[in-house]
Formats: structure tokens, sequence, C-alpha cells
């Protein structure tokens, strides 16, 4: 049999299972979800390669009136990993079992009457397995991929301790192996974490395998995971990925030069991260070491741009895999809850409104004034930006100081985005103005900035012993 085995621990599949030797009938129950699919998966493998002469069956409980409906349904991700093992293993016979269930499958963590609910949910179980064992002569051993929980400090990190199974957390008496309600039931996975099963998913090469798979029970009625519920946050730990190798929001900032320092950005990613209820990707590009371990770090090995300049290499279709992105500078300070910078305004292109500094629009009568404090696209989407950049680079970093806009020796990276957005036609706005402010140490200029803030807000202070409630950035540079 063949061994599994990663720094997260080892498996001997059905070496290690004391039933499997007693009974020719095997069912594998299949949720669409990533431990069933990589079990469903070894299990193929095992039959094929031993020329193992057992009757097996594949089966799954889908509850048509669950909280799923007008999402693609773990039904149609379970029948699309059913497809896919089979097809790498056409030698295995198997047959195929759906029990369609009529209770509203919502997981008792987010029923108020979680005890009503389990009953509800246990019977349902019941019939379920009273069903599947009518497909056998004998009494069949039940295999099922559940995986235990990670340690508790993963789970805070991570925020997901609060809406856990509790009977899946790590020692907790929950018998791998055991003879209940007339069957065998086995759970190989038990033991250990989804990270071990992350570490067989890219040893074997099945991430395609993988991005069939679906985990998320959230309200998400686009069909997309809802990056919130426990099984996305533990898919996400576990593998880098939510359903559909979809990743979290990337929040991208660029460390280079003398100013600011590894304490700078990992400040900025510590009060993010504390001031959110998502998850998120963080990531620095960057020639400086020291970073927080949890920072992803991108390193800057083509010298071929000044300082704030190459922010723009985040603009490139798939210098990163995350789809949504935002660039953010790193000297501003967060104030209250982040969540705000989650939300889909409804533009190809938001940025932050420049209301402090924007004498040459109102000049020229343009509306767009672009701060360079904070942008949020769509991977790829602005390839157009870096690439006229590219295509001149000393012109364009020179450019807007030569015709005034702006004063040496580096600056205008973000008047030339403004301009590309501008000559491109962009579906572009603003993050409200209410959120994000400038600040300035000098009395008469931040008098200045308070009326600008009362016109374009609507809210009549900035500061007054304390921030101004709206307020959710602070950015004390740039322009």
């Amino acid at each position: 049999m063949t061994i599994y085995k990663n720094k997260y621990g080892q498996i001997n599949l059905f070496d290690d299972c004391k039933y499997f030797n007693k009974t020719n009938d095997i069912n594998v129950s299949v949720s669409g979800g990533a431990d069933s699919a990589l079990m469903l998966w070894m299990i193929f493998k095992e039959f094929s390669e031993k020329n193992i002469q057992k009757n097996l069956l594949v089966s799954t409980m889908w509850a048509s009136k669950s909280i799923r409906d007008g999402m693609p349904s773990n039904l149609q991700a379970a029948n699309d990993v059913v497809k896919y093992v089979s097809s790498c293993f056409p030698d295995v016979k198997y047959k195929r079992f759906i029990y369609h269930s009529d209770i509203n499958f919502i997981p008792y963590q987010t029923q108020e009457k979680k005890t009503e609910y389990k009953k509800i949910k246990l019977k349902e179980d019941k019939k379920f397995h009273n069903e599947m064992q009518k497909q056998f002569d004998t009494l069949p051993l039940h295999i099922w991929g559940e995986t235990s929980n990670p340690e508790k400090g993963d789970r805070v990190a991570f925020k997901m301790d609060n809406s856990r199974e509790y009977r899946r957390d790590p020692g907790n008496p929950f018998l791998e192996q055991k003879f209940m309600n007339n069957r065998s039931r086995w759970a190989p996975f038990i033991k250990f974490t989804k990270r071990f099963l992350s570490e067989i998913y890219k040893e074997y090469h099945l991430m395609d395998l993988f991005a069939l798979t679906e985990s998320c029970v959230g309200l998400n009625t686009k069909g997309l995971p809802c990056k919130q519920c426990w099984w996305c946050n533990e898919k996400y730990w576990a593998f880098g990925y939510y359903d559909h190798l979809k990743k979290p929001l990337a929040i991208c900032t660029v460390l280079t030069g003398e100013k600011y320092s590894v304490n700078t950005v990992n400040k900025l990613y510590e009060n993010l991260y504390n001031n959110t209820s998502q998850l998120f990707d963080f990531y620095c590009y960057t020639d400086h070491v020291g970073l927080n371990d949890r920072i992803q770090v991108i390193p800057i090995t083509n010298k071929n741009k000044k300082l704030q300049w190459y922010k723009l290499d985040f603009f490139k279709n798939n210098f990163i895999e995350n789809e949504d992105i935002i660039i953010m500078d790193i000297d501003v300070d967060i104030i209250g809850n982040q969540d705000w910078l989650f939300k889909d305004y409804g533009y190809d292109f938001t940025g932050s409104h420049r209301w402090w500094w924007r004498w040459r629009e109102d000049n020229e009568d343009d509306k767009f004034a672009l701060s360079g404090t904070i942008y949020k696209f769509k991977n790829g989407e602005h390839q157009y930006i870096v690439d006229t950049f590219e295509n001149n680079i000393e012109y364009w970093e020179e450019y807007f100081i030569k015709n005034g806009t702006t004063v040496g020796p580096v600056n205008g990276e973000q008047h030339f985005v403004q301009k590309m957005l501008i000559d491109n036609n962009t579906n572009k706005g603003y993050f409200p103005e209410k959120m994000i402010v400038k600040w300035h140490n000098d009395f008469s200029i931040q008098l200045k900035l308070e009326r600008d803030y009362y016109k374009w807000s609507g809210n009549d202070y900035i500061e007054n012993d304390g921030w101004n409630p709206d307020i959710r950035m602070v950015h004390y540079a740039g322009g």
C-alpha cells in the first residue's frame, strides 16, 4: 500500500484500517469538499494499483433545500470530483448513490436552536445510511474524509475559532474507527489537519482536482466563496486558496529606499489584521529584510524604477495570483474597522480622492483627482498603465516634475496613474471621501484641510479630541 507522508503526518491507507479486510463492501462518502475528494482519489488509486476486488459505492447526501439555493451545489461539485477521479482510474468499478434530503441543511453552528437542529440532522443521517446500506448485501465499511481542526493558535490567527465543530478539535476523543448503528465507520484523516492533505495535493499534482471542490456554506448567491465562513477560512488556512482556487483580497505595499523601515510595514500589517473581520493576503515588494512572517515578500530584483514607482508592477497581469488587489501606501494610520476595504464600489478602478490638493484639476475643470494613498482593481485589467510606463521609464519619472505638477526629486506616480485612467476612459471612482483624510502638522495648512474635508464629505471636522468617527485612514505624506 502507498504510504503518504509529509511534515504534518503519515498514513498507510488500508493497512491502518482494522475493518478493511472484514468486508467486501466499501462505501465512500463524497461531499464535494477537499477532504472527501482526496480520500476518493487515494481509494481509487489503491484499488487500481493493487487490483482490489471489492464492491465500491460512492455516495453523496444532498440537501435540495440547502443554503446553496441559487449557487453551484455540493452535488455538482461532488459529481465533478467523482468524474475526475474515475477518469484517472478507469479500471476501477464502482456504483454511484445520491440521497436527496429535504432538510434545510444549514450547519448547526449557524442555527439559534443548535440542539434541535442536531437532532434533525442525526435523524436525516440515519435515513441516508439506511438507504445507502440497501445497496449492499452485507454490512459495508463506511469511509469519510473528515479532518481535525487546526490548533487553537491558528484558529485564532485565521479568525475561525468561535465557529468551529468542537468534536473535531485535536485531542478530542472522536474515534477514528468505530462500529456503531450496525456499520463500521472509518475516518482516516481525522488525526490530521487539512495541511496534511494540502501537501498530498501538491506532491501528487492534484490541484486541478482541488479546483473542483467546494467547501463554502456562506450565502454568496453569485456562486463564489463567501470568504467568511469557517469552511472558507479553514480551506484558506491550509491551502492558501478558497473554492475554485480563489484567493482573498491582496493588500500590496512597496518598501524601498531609506525613508521607511520594515517596522513601518509590520505596523501597517498588524493594524489592518487587528481591525478587520476579513482574511487577506499582505504583500511587500521590497529590497529590505526582517518583515513579519505572515507578510508575503516579493523581492525587488529588477532595479529599473525609483522608489514608489515600483507600485506600478502590481498592475502587471498575474504579478501576484489574487484577483482583487489593493495597492496601499505604507505611511498611513489605520483608524477603526477596515471591512470597508473589501466592499465592491462598482468601479473598474477605485482610488482615494485627492480632495486636499486638487488645484490643477479645478483649474482645468477636471473632476477626477487621484491620490496615491490607495488603489483597488482587478488583476490584469490595467496592464496598459505599466506597459506605457515601461516603454519610457525615465521620461515618465520626470514628466510631472518638469511640467510643474509636482516637485522632485522623486514624485508623480499618482499623477501618471490618473492620466492613464483618463486617457483609457476607465470606469473609475473613489472610496468615500469621509473615510480617507490627509493630516499636516502646520496649523494653517491643517485648517484648510478641515475646510476642504467639510466641502467634500459634509463632516464638520477631522479631529476634535479624537478622530471623526467616519475616518478610517489617515495619510501623513504624499500629495
